[in-house]
């Protein structure tokens, strides 16, 4: 004898009202009694310092990946509203892949070509075999010595030891290097380069025979991975004993591989069609579905570059890079950001970091925002917030702007609106010919980002969802299964497609069909033809 066990199923009502607008929950209101005053500059255009002088053209293609760090410019945040790329066409090339990545620094990659550090000095001090003068530095992070300058007169110190350094910075005892001049002003080249890891490391200065000078107090660079000053030091019996020095430095000009930067954690990874790039300088590179830019708080980004669906050299994209480049860089322009700021390129083979940039820049503001922290699940929809800010000028003109924050680096923005009044108006984002004016796929952080001199005391938010998914399927909604109880027409002419077979038309607005409760009518696949329905489904999970 069989025996029939019933299972009881959970179903869940919905609806799902295709092209309307629904509340997810109440407004929000945010009131200050003391006005939020703010003074932010309008959008302003970064491209990185070209470290070089006559631009490249890099054929994009294949195997090859070009690469660029970005830092931030704004000290709490910026948004990005356009990263642009200059670049030309040959051929017929495949989509442009623009991958999007956190910056880190490598412990075991370094720039290929050595920067110099240059400076000055005029005042100098005597040595010879047996009076010894030392500089020390402090390293902060490890790095690579390819050259180093020593000698600054035709009577200069002739010979240089590089030595560890005791905590108080005067010359320990392990020589890590002992080197001849080649020659006034000329560069001695290690092969290898030296390796030095953090900390500090003392300069020693001499000569084999005779009397000689080294000048002192050189202009250092800011760049910190030269190492900064930590202190001077002379002996008078050939390194045996020292005393501290006045002095802030003896002259030792480094010619360096800094660490390189490189890709960590991928944040986003797009492809533009070769038809939406013009070509023949910058162009934008950001998705063409209105997403901007919002980098993590404190971090450097790296931009690379692909296009393996260019086969070749003769169709493929040139992109610009900054070329020639003798290493050798004054004190005023050697910064950190010079350093780090660099570019990648893999042949195919290997990856070379290059002090060069790329020919690539990025529109971005300052953030100032009131935010809205509150996310929800969207389903078969865009999150379409209604918005507004009571805003005034102080002067000029102010403008605000929401944006929807969709992790990790991505926001949909919204169009700015502006007031030149200078008591309080109303800015509202709503619906412009039935359309929400806020539409991000995901109900992110919202945030209020405001520019110009003025003030605001006051923000409304109303979280709303917007059904423009089509078609539709029951993980859409978060079941495994769904049933269709009712269909609604809410405008004439109306067609809907079921499960890929059964077409339903409404001639008229509010023709509807109603299912039986007798019978089930399992849907797999919703499509909306043309019109606008309203359909009543039971989901089961």
């Amino acid at each position: 004898m069989s025996q029939v066990v019933y299972t009881e199923l959970e179903a869940f009502p919905l609806r799902w009202p295709y092209l309307q607008l629904e509340p997810l929950d109440s407004t929000t209101t945010k009131t200050w009694q003391a006005e939020q005053t703010f003074n932010i500059p309008s959008y302003a255009t970064y491209t990185p310092a070209d470290v070089g002088g006559t631009v490249q053209s890099i054929p994009l293609y294949g195997q090859v990946r070009l690469g660029q760090v970005l830092k931030r410019q704004a000290g709490g945040g910026e948004f990005w509203d356009n990263l642009e790329l200059s670049l030309s066409k040959v051929g017929s090339p495949g989509p442009l892949r623009v991958e999007i990545y956190r910056a880190v620094r490598s412990s075991t990659e370094f720039l290929a070509d050595g920067l110099r550090e240059g400076g000055n000095a005029s005042n100098y001090e005597s040595v010879s075999p047996t009076t010894w003068r030392a500089t020390t530095r402090n390293f902060p992070n490890k790095i690579r010595i390819a050259g180093i300058v020593f000698t600054t007169m035709t009577s200069g110190a002739d010979r240089l030891q590089v030595r560890n350094a005791q905590p108080d910075g005067r010359p320990g005892p392990t020589v890590i290097a002992d080197i001849t001049s080649p020659g006034v002003y000329s560069e001695y080249f290690f092969n290898p380069p030296l390796e030095l890891g953090p900390g500090l490391y003392s300069f020693v200065l001499f000569r084999s025979s005779g009397t000689g000078y080294v000048h002192y107090n050189m202009g250092r660079v800011s760049a910190s991975d030269f190492g900064s000053d930590h202190s001077a030091w002379t002996s008078t019996n050939s390194g045996s004993t020292w005393t501290s020095s006045s002095v802030t430095n003896y002259y030792v000009a480094l010619r360096i591989h800094p660490r390189a930067w490189v890709p960590e954690t991928k944040y986003a990874e797009y492809e533009i069609p070769a038809s939406s790039l013009t070509g023949g300088g910058y162009t934008s590179i950001l998705p063409f579905d209105g997403m901007k830019i919002l980098p993590p708080a404190d971090e450097r980004l790296y931009v690379v570059l692909s296009s393996p669906g260019s086969p070749d050299t003769n169709n493929c994209y040139m992109v610009q890079r900054g070329g020639t480049y003798n290493g050798i860089t004054g004190s005023s322009s050697l910064t950190d950001d010079a350093v780090w700021e660099h570019s990648l390129v893999f042949d195919g083979a290997a990856t070379a970091y290059k002090p060069h940039d790329l020919l690539i820049r990025k529109t971005y503001l300052p953030v100032s925002a009131d935010i809205f922290d509150k996310t929800y699940f969207i389903g078969p929809g865009s999150y379409a917030p209604k918005v507004s800010i009571q805003i005034r000028a102080a002067s000029g003109t102010v403008f605000a702007r929401p944006i929807v924050f969709i992790e990790p680096v991505f926001a949909a923005a919204a169009a700015e609106k502006s007031t030149t009044s200078t008591t309080y108006t109303t800015l509202t984002w709503d619906t412009a010919s039935g359309v929400p004016e806020i539409r991000a796929p995901a109900a992110g952080q919202l945030r209020i980002l405001v520019r110009g001199n003025g003030a605001y005391n006051q923000t409304s938010y109303e979280p709303r969802i917007y059904y423009d998914k089509n078609p539709v399927a029951p993980r859409d909604f978060g079941f495994t299964e769904l049933y269709l109880i009712r269909l609604r027409a809410e405008v004439a002419d109306t067609l809907a497609r079921i499960n890929d077979k059964t077409n339903m038309y409404f001639a008229t607005a509010g023709d509807s069909v109603v299912i039986d409760p007798s019978f089930r009518a399992p849907i797999n696949k919703l499509h909306v033809v043309k019109g606008r329905i309203t359909a009543d489904l039971l989901g089961v999970i």
